[in-house]
């Protein structure tokens, strides 16, 4: 029901164009992005189901359409926790307690 609200609200879900993977350094963490205009979207997904992994994704953030010192805004979907996240960012998930990020993000110091 989440997925399908989030795709209903947000153009970039709503194609299969404009996908870029973001490099994470460990292999049990996937990051990718969904981009169509303004509309941007991150998914940050754990690859492994029985335990908590931490990773920093290092942002293509030209894909993102920002500079690259650029800090932004990242809403969680899943969780609705609000971060600041820049082009190198630390993550941790638990897949007790959320398999995944699913974030929208808004440019700039709102």
């Amino acid at each position: 029901t989440t997925l399908n609200m989030l795709r209903r609200q947000h153009r970039a879900l709503q194609t299969l164009r404009d996908i870029t993977f973001h490099p994470v350094d460990n292999d049990k963490v996937i990051a990718f992005s969904r981009r169509d205009g303004d509309d941007i979207v991150i998914v940050v997904c754990t690859l492994d189901p029985y335990g908590a992994q931490e990773a920093t994704i290092n942002f293509e953030m030209d894909a993102l359409g920002m500079d690259w010192s650029t800090e932004f805004t990242a809403h969680d979907h899943i969780s609705d926790s609000t971060w600041r996240w820049s082009p190198h960012t630390y993550v941790r998930i638990d897949p007790y307690q959320a398999c995944a990020h699913i974030v929208s993000i808004r440019k700039g110091t709102e």
